[in-house]
Protein backbone atom coordinates (compact mmCIF):
# COMPACT_ATOMS: atom_id res chain seq x y z
CA UNK A 1 0.00 0.00 0.00
CA UNK A 2 1.31 3.41 -0.96
CA UNK A 3 0.25 6.76 0.20
CA UNK A 4 -1.64 8.94 -2.25
CA UNK A 5 -1.94 12.70 -2.53
CA UNK A 6 -5.13 14.17 -1.10
CA UNK A 7 -6.80 17.43 -1.88
CA UNK A 8 -8.76 17.32 1.30
CA UNK A 9 -7.84 18.60 4.63
CA UNK A 10 -5.62 15.51 5.31
CA UNK A 11 -4.24 12.15 3.84
CA UNK A 12 -6.21 8.95 4.22
CA UNK A 13 -5.74 5.29 2.98
CA UNK A 14 -7.88 4.20 0.08
CA UNK A 15 -9.21 0.66 -0.21
CA UNK A 16 -9.66 0.78 -3.98
CA UNK A 17 -6.73 -1.03 -5.66
CA UNK A 18 -7.63 0.29 -9.07
CA UNK A 19 -6.61 3.71 -8.02
CA UNK A 20 -3.32 2.72 -6.57
CA UNK A 21 -0.19 3.98 -8.34
CA UNK A 22 3.39 4.84 -7.86
CA UNK A 23 3.99 7.34 -5.15
CA UNK A 24 5.35 10.65 -6.24
CA UNK A 25 7.10 13.11 -4.05
CA UNK A 26 5.68 16.58 -4.48
CA UNK A 27 7.87 19.64 -4.39
CA UNK A 28 7.22 21.90 -1.42
CA UNK A 29 5.27 25.07 -2.17
CA UNK A 30 7.22 28.28 -2.16
CA UNK A 31 6.76 30.30 1.03
CA UNK A 32 4.00 32.89 0.81
CA UNK A 33 5.00 36.49 1.12
CA UNK A 34 3.56 38.12 4.25
CA UNK A 35 1.95 41.47 3.56
CA UNK A 36 1.59 44.15 6.14
CA UNK A 37 -1.74 45.92 5.96
CA UNK A 38 -2.06 49.66 6.19
CA UNK A 39 -3.92 50.92 9.27
CA UNK A 40 -7.07 51.72 7.27
CA UNK A 41 -7.07 48.32 5.57
CA UNK A 42 -6.40 46.57 8.89
CA UNK A 43 -9.33 48.34 10.45
CA UNK A 44 -11.55 47.43 7.52
CA UNK A 45 -10.37 43.82 7.68
CA UNK A 46 -11.10 43.62 11.39
CA UNK A 47 -14.61 44.93 10.75
CA UNK A 48 -15.16 42.29 8.06
CA UNK A 49 -13.85 39.50 10.28
CA UNK A 50 -15.94 40.72 13.10
CA UNK A 51 -19.01 40.67 10.89
CA UNK A 52 -18.29 37.13 9.86
CA UNK A 53 -17.89 35.95 13.45
CA UNK A 54 -21.00 37.83 14.67
CA UNK A 55 -24.12 35.70 15.09
CA UNK A 56 -25.91 38.37 13.12
CA UNK A 57 -23.37 38.38 10.31
CA UNK A 58 -26.04 37.69 7.70
CA UNK A 59 -28.06 40.76 8.64
CA UNK A 60 -27.40 43.30 5.92
CA UNK A 61 -25.65 46.40 7.14
CA UNK A 62 -27.55 49.62 6.67
CA UNK A 63 -26.12 53.07 6.48
CA UNK A 64 -27.28 55.25 9.36
CA UNK A 65 -29.31 58.26 8.31
CA UNK A 66 -27.33 61.31 7.43
CA UNK A 67 -28.07 63.82 10.18
CA UNK A 68 -26.83 66.57 7.99
CA UNK A 69 -29.64 65.98 5.47
CA UNK A 70 -32.70 68.24 5.55
CA UNK A 71 -35.22 67.24 8.18
CA UNK A 72 -32.74 66.31 10.88
CA UNK A 73 -31.72 69.83 11.97
CA UNK A 74 -28.02 69.15 11.89
CA UNK A 75 -26.00 66.72 13.96
CA UNK A 76 -26.88 66.50 17.64
CA UNK A 77 -23.59 67.06 19.41
CA UNK A 78 -22.63 67.18 23.09
CA UNK A 79 -22.43 70.94 22.88
CA UNK A 80 -26.04 71.17 21.74
CA UNK A 81 -27.20 68.86 24.52
CA UNK A 82 -25.47 71.07 27.05
CA UNK A 83 -27.01 74.14 25.42
CA UNK A 84 -30.49 72.64 25.67
CA UNK A 85 -29.99 71.68 29.31
CA UNK A 86 -28.54 75.09 30.14
CA UNK A 87 -31.42 76.81 28.39
CA UNK A 88 -33.85 74.84 30.53
CA UNK A 89 -32.05 76.01 33.67
CA UNK A 90 -32.22 79.63 32.50
CA UNK A 91 -35.95 79.33 31.76
CA UNK A 92 -36.56 77.72 35.15
CA UNK A 93 -34.51 80.45 36.87
CA UNK A 94 -36.47 83.22 35.15
CA UNK A 95 -39.75 81.60 36.13
CA UNK A 96 -38.63 81.31 39.74
CA UNK A 97 -37.49 84.93 39.75
CA UNK A 98 -40.84 86.08 38.34
CA UNK A 99 -42.72 84.13 41.00
CA UNK A 100 -40.52 85.56 43.75
CA UNK A 101 -41.00 89.08 42.38
CA UNK A 102 -44.74 88.62 42.26
CA UNK A 103 -44.85 87.36 45.83
CA UNK A 104 -42.66 90.17 47.11
CA UNK A 105 -44.57 92.82 45.18
CA UNK A 106 -47.85 91.86 46.82
CA UNK A 107 -48.77 94.06 49.81
CA UNK A 108 -48.70 92.24 53.15
CA UNK A 109 -51.93 91.10 54.69
CA UNK A 110 -53.44 93.00 57.60
CA UNK A 111 -52.16 90.33 59.98
CA UNK A 112 -48.62 90.58 58.57
CA UNK A 113 -48.69 94.38 58.69
CA UNK A 114 -49.87 94.38 62.32
CA UNK A 115 -47.24 91.80 63.26
CA UNK A 116 -44.46 93.86 61.66
CA UNK A 117 -45.65 96.99 63.45
CA UNK A 118 -45.72 95.24 66.83
CA UNK A 119 -42.28 93.77 66.27
CA UNK A 120 -40.95 97.22 65.36
CA UNK A 121 -42.41 98.60 68.60
CA UNK A 122 -40.78 95.85 70.63
CA UNK A 123 -37.42 96.48 68.93
CA UNK A 124 -37.72 100.30 69.09
CA UNK A 125 -37.27 100.33 65.31
CA UNK A 126 -38.35 103.92 64.72
CA UNK A 127 -37.51 103.78 61.00
CA UNK A 128 -39.96 100.94 60.36
CA UNK A 129 -42.58 102.56 62.59
CA UNK A 130 -42.40 105.87 60.70
CA UNK A 131 -43.35 104.12 57.45
CA UNK A 132 -46.71 103.19 58.96
CA UNK A 133 -47.59 106.47 60.72
CA UNK A 134 -50.84 108.14 59.69
CA UNK A 135 -50.56 110.74 56.96
CA UNK A 136 -52.55 113.29 58.98
CA UNK A 137 -49.66 113.74 61.42
CA UNK A 138 -47.74 116.95 60.76
CA UNK A 139 -43.95 117.06 60.60
CA UNK A 140 -43.80 118.67 64.07
CA UNK A 141 -46.12 116.02 65.52
CA UNK A 142 -43.95 113.28 64.03
CA UNK A 143 -40.83 114.85 65.54
CA UNK A 144 -42.45 115.02 68.98
CA UNK A 145 -43.76 111.45 68.68
CA UNK A 146 -40.37 109.97 67.75
CA UNK A 147 -38.50 112.04 70.38
CA UNK A 148 -40.92 110.94 73.08
CA UNK A 149 -40.59 107.31 72.02
CA UNK A 150 -36.79 107.56 72.03
CA UNK A 151 -36.98 108.41 75.74
CA UNK A 152 -39.60 105.81 76.69
CA UNK A 153 -38.77 104.00 79.90
CA UNK A 154 -40.28 100.73 78.60
CA UNK A 155 -41.52 99.43 75.26
CA UNK A 156 -43.87 96.53 74.66
CA UNK A 157 -42.54 92.99 74.89
CA UNK A 158 -43.73 89.61 73.60
CA UNK A 159 -46.29 91.13 71.21
CA UNK A 160 -48.84 88.85 69.59
CA UNK A 161 -51.63 89.24 67.04
CA UNK A 162 -54.74 87.70 68.57
CA UNK A 163 -57.43 88.28 65.98
CA UNK A 164 -57.98 90.14 62.73
CA UNK A 165 -61.37 91.73 62.31
CA UNK A 166 -63.45 92.00 59.17
CA UNK A 167 -62.23 94.45 56.58
CA UNK A 168 -64.70 97.21 55.80
CA UNK A 169 -64.13 100.13 53.45
CA UNK A 170 -60.39 99.55 53.52
CA UNK A 171 -60.22 99.50 57.30
CA UNK A 172 -59.64 96.65 59.70
CA UNK A 173 -59.11 96.38 63.47
CA UNK A 174 -56.47 93.93 64.67
CA UNK A 175 -56.70 92.78 68.26
CA UNK A 176 -53.27 92.28 69.84
CA UNK A 177 -51.62 91.81 73.21
CA UNK A 178 -48.23 92.56 74.74
CA UNK A 179 -46.40 92.86 78.04
CA UNK A 180 -46.08 96.43 79.33
CA UNK A 181 -45.73 97.86 82.82
CA UNK A 182 -45.65 94.45 84.45
CA UNK A 183 -48.96 93.38 82.93
CA UNK A 184 -50.27 91.56 79.90
CA UNK A 185 -52.29 94.18 78.08
CA UNK A 186 -54.79 93.85 75.25
CA UNK A 187 -55.42 96.57 72.71
CA UNK A 188 -56.52 97.17 69.14
CA UNK A 189 -54.37 98.26 66.21
CA UNK A 190 -56.58 99.91 63.56
CA UNK A 191 -55.15 99.72 60.03
CA UNK A 192 -56.07 101.58 56.87
CA UNK A 193 -55.44 100.10 53.41
CA UNK A 194 -53.54 102.29 50.95
CA UNK A 195 -52.14 101.64 47.48
CA UNK A 196 -48.75 100.51 48.77
CA UNK A 197 -49.95 98.60 51.81
CA UNK A 198 -51.34 99.16 55.30
CA UNK A 199 -50.78 102.20 57.53
CA UNK A 200 -51.88 102.96 61.05
CA UNK A 201 -55.24 104.54 61.69
CA UNK A 202 -55.32 107.61 63.89
CA UNK A 203 -56.74 105.55 66.76
CA UNK A 204 -53.58 103.42 66.80
CA UNK A 205 -51.81 106.20 68.69
CA UNK A 206 -52.31 107.23 72.31
CA UNK A 207 -52.84 110.74 73.66
CA UNK A 208 -51.05 111.95 76.80
CA UNK A 209 -51.78 115.28 78.49
CA UNK A 210 -49.04 116.15 80.99
CA UNK A 211 -49.38 119.08 83.38
CA UNK A 212 -47.07 120.64 85.96
CA UNK A 213 -47.32 122.97 88.95
CA UNK A 214 -44.15 124.81 87.89
CA UNK A 215 -43.46 126.13 84.45
CA UNK A 216 -45.25 125.89 81.15
CA UNK A 217 -43.52 122.81 79.69
CA UNK A 218 -42.59 119.26 80.62
CA UNK A 219 -40.52 116.48 79.11
CA UNK A 220 -42.42 113.48 77.86
CA UNK A 221 -39.74 110.92 77.15
CA UNK A 222 -37.11 112.98 75.33
CA UNK A 223 -39.63 115.45 73.87
CA UNK A 224 -40.19 118.92 75.30
CA UNK A 225 -43.95 119.51 75.13
CA UNK A 226 -46.32 122.25 76.21
CA UNK A 227 -47.86 121.47 79.58
CA UNK A 228 -51.58 120.79 79.61
CA UNK A 229 -51.90 119.99 75.89
CA UNK A 230 -52.54 116.46 74.51
CA UNK A 231 -49.66 114.86 72.63
CA UNK A 232 -49.89 111.88 70.25
CA UNK A 233 -47.52 109.08 71.26
CA UNK A 234 -46.79 105.45 70.42
CA UNK A 235 -47.69 102.62 72.81
CA UNK A 236 -45.09 102.56 75.61
CA UNK A 237 -44.45 103.64 79.18
CA UNK A 238 -43.19 107.22 79.37
CA UNK A 239 -41.45 109.26 82.05
CA UNK A 240 -42.88 112.74 82.63
CA UNK A 241 -40.29 115.12 84.08
CA UNK A 242 -40.15 118.88 84.74
CA UNK A 243 -38.26 121.39 82.65
CA UNK A 244 -35.60 122.56 83.01
CA UNK A 245 -34.29 119.40 84.63
CA UNK A 246 -31.20 121.17 85.99
CA UNK A 247 -33.19 123.25 88.46
CA UNK A 248 -36.38 121.21 88.90
CA UNK A 249 -36.75 117.67 90.19
CA UNK A 250 -39.57 115.17 90.48
CA UNK A 251 -41.78 113.47 87.94
CA UNK A 252 -43.91 110.42 87.29
CA UNK A 253 -44.62 107.80 84.64
CA UNK A 254 -47.62 106.97 82.51
CA UNK A 255 -48.58 104.01 80.32
CA UNK A 256 -49.93 104.81 76.87
CA UNK A 257 -51.94 102.28 74.84
CA UNK A 258 -53.57 102.66 71.40
CA UNK A 259 -56.73 104.72 71.57
CA UNK A 260 -56.23 105.69 75.22
CA UNK A 261 -56.28 109.28 76.50
CA UNK A 262 -54.40 109.75 79.75
CA UNK A 263 -53.71 112.78 81.95
CA UNK A 264 -50.96 113.26 84.46
CA UNK A 265 -49.77 116.23 86.56
CA UNK A 266 -46.39 116.48 88.26
CA UNK A 267 -45.35 118.70 91.21
CA UNK A 268 -41.65 119.50 90.79
CA UNK A 269 -39.32 120.80 93.50
CA UNK A 270 -36.67 123.45 93.02
CA UNK A 271 -33.20 121.93 93.30
CA UNK A 272 -30.16 123.33 95.08
CA UNK A 273 -28.69 124.21 91.71
CA UNK A 274 -31.33 126.85 91.16
CA UNK A 275 -29.90 129.41 93.65
CA UNK A 276 -26.35 129.73 92.22
CA UNK A 277 -27.67 129.75 88.68
CA UNK A 278 -30.19 132.42 89.59
CA UNK A 279 -27.47 134.48 91.33
CA UNK A 280 -25.25 134.29 88.26
CA UNK A 281 -28.12 135.31 86.01
CA UNK A 282 -29.02 138.22 88.26
CA UNK A 283 -25.46 139.56 88.26
CA UNK A 284 -25.31 139.49 84.47
CA UNK A 285 -28.57 141.35 84.37
CA UNK A 286 -27.41 144.03 86.84
CA UNK A 287 -24.15 144.50 84.94
CA UNK A 288 -26.22 145.52 81.96
CA UNK A 289 -28.20 147.88 84.17
CA UNK A 290 -24.98 149.65 85.22
CA UNK A 291 -23.66 149.96 81.69
CA UNK A 292 -24.33 153.69 81.54
CA UNK A 293 -27.17 155.61 79.98
CA UNK A 294 -28.80 159.01 79.80
CA UNK A 295 -31.49 158.00 82.30
CA UNK A 296 -32.07 155.74 85.28
CA UNK A 297 -32.71 152.15 84.02
CA UNK A 298 -35.99 150.61 84.97
CA UNK A 299 -36.31 147.21 86.59
CA UNK A 300 -32.85 147.30 88.16
CA UNK A 301 -33.63 148.35 91.72
CA UNK A 302 -31.72 151.62 91.21
CA UNK A 303 -33.16 154.85 92.61
CA UNK A 304 -31.27 158.15 92.29
CA UNK A 305 -32.72 161.42 93.68
CA UNK A 306 -30.74 163.60 91.26
CA UNK A 307 -33.60 166.09 90.85
CA UNK A 308 -32.86 167.64 94.23
CA UNK A 309 -29.52 169.09 93.00
CA UNK A 310 -29.73 169.14 89.23
CA UNK A 311 -32.07 170.64 86.75
CA UNK A 312 -31.11 168.21 84.02
CA UNK A 313 -29.19 164.90 83.94
CA UNK A 314 -27.25 164.02 80.80
CA UNK A 315 -25.14 161.02 81.87
CA UNK A 316 -25.01 158.35 84.57
CA UNK A 317 -21.74 156.59 85.37
CA UNK A 318 -22.02 153.51 87.64
CA UNK A 319 -19.60 151.53 89.70
CA UNK A 320 -20.75 148.35 91.45
CA UNK A 321 -18.88 147.62 94.65
CA UNK A 322 -21.00 144.67 95.78
CA UNK A 323 -23.71 142.67 94.11
CA UNK A 324 -27.01 141.97 95.92
CA UNK A 325 -27.21 138.39 97.25
CA UNK A 326 -30.20 136.40 96.07
CA UNK A 327 -32.43 134.13 98.11
CA UNK A 328 -35.20 132.03 96.57
CA UNK A 329 -38.66 131.69 98.00
CA UNK A 330 -39.47 128.36 96.37
CA UNK A 331 -42.99 128.20 97.80
CA UNK A 332 -44.20 131.18 95.79
CA UNK A 333 -41.53 131.17 93.05
CA UNK A 334 -40.15 134.59 94.01
CA UNK A 335 -36.72 135.89 94.97
CA UNK A 336 -35.21 138.69 97.07
CA UNK A 337 -31.66 140.00 96.59
CA UNK A 338 -30.26 142.34 99.25
CA UNK A 339 -26.97 143.89 100.48
CA UNK A 340 -25.80 145.37 97.20
CA UNK A 341 -23.63 148.48 96.96
CA UNK A 342 -23.21 150.79 94.00
CA UNK A 343 -21.98 154.34 93.30
CA UNK A 344 -23.31 156.54 90.49
CA UNK A 345 -22.12 159.95 89.24
CA UNK A 346 -24.74 162.04 87.49
CA UNK A 347 -23.62 164.79 85.10
CA UNK A 348 -25.93 167.59 83.96
CA UNK A 349 -26.78 171.21 84.77
CA UNK A 350 -27.75 172.79 88.03
CA UNK A 351 -30.70 175.07 88.54
CA UNK A 352 -28.70 178.09 87.44
CA UNK A 353 -27.91 176.38 84.17
CA UNK A 354 -24.28 175.76 84.94
CA UNK A 355 -22.63 172.35 84.32
CA UNK A 356 -22.64 170.19 87.43
CA UNK A 357 -22.15 166.63 88.60
CA UNK A 358 -23.35 164.84 91.72
CA UNK A 359 -22.27 161.44 93.12
CA UNK A 360 -24.66 159.12 94.99
CA UNK A 361 -24.14 155.83 96.85
CA UNK A 362 -26.60 153.09 97.74
CA UNK A 363 -25.13 150.53 100.15
CA UNK A 364 -28.36 148.61 100.56
CA UNK A 365 -29.09 147.85 96.97
CA UNK A 366 -32.12 145.55 96.94
CA UNK A 367 -33.72 143.74 94.02
CA UNK A 368 -36.98 141.79 94.07
CA UNK A 369 -38.63 139.64 91.45
CA UNK A 370 -40.19 136.38 90.35
CA UNK A 371 -38.61 133.07 89.47
CA UNK A 372 -40.22 131.71 86.31
CA UNK A 373 -39.78 128.57 84.24
CA UNK A 374 -40.47 129.04 80.55
CA UNK A 375 -39.89 126.17 78.15
CA UNK A 376 -36.55 124.65 79.08
CA UNK A 377 -35.21 127.81 80.80
CA UNK A 378 -35.29 129.45 84.21
CA UNK A 379 -36.19 133.14 83.94
CA UNK A 380 -35.76 135.95 86.50
CA UNK A 381 -38.31 138.70 86.29
CA UNK A 382 -37.14 141.79 88.24
CA UNK A 383 -39.80 144.11 89.60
Amino acid sequence: MRPSASTGSGARASGNPARRGTARRMAPAPPRERRTLAPQEASRTQKVLASRESPHARTPLRRPPDRARPGYGGPVTRGRIFALVGGGVVVAGIAAALIAWWLLSQPPSARDAAARYLEALAASDVTSIERMLPDELSADERDVLTAAYAGASETIAEPRVEEVGEQRAGRVAVRASADLGGERRSFEVPLVREDDGWVLGGEALAAVTAGTTRGDAVRLGDALVVAGEPVAVLPARYPVSPAPAQVLSGGAETVALPGDESEITIEPDVTDQAQPLAQSGLEDYLEDCAGGAASVPEGCGIRIPWGAELATADDFAYRIDRMPQLELAAEDSSFLATGGDYVVTVTGTDREGAPASVTYRDDDWTVRGALLFAGDEMVLQVW
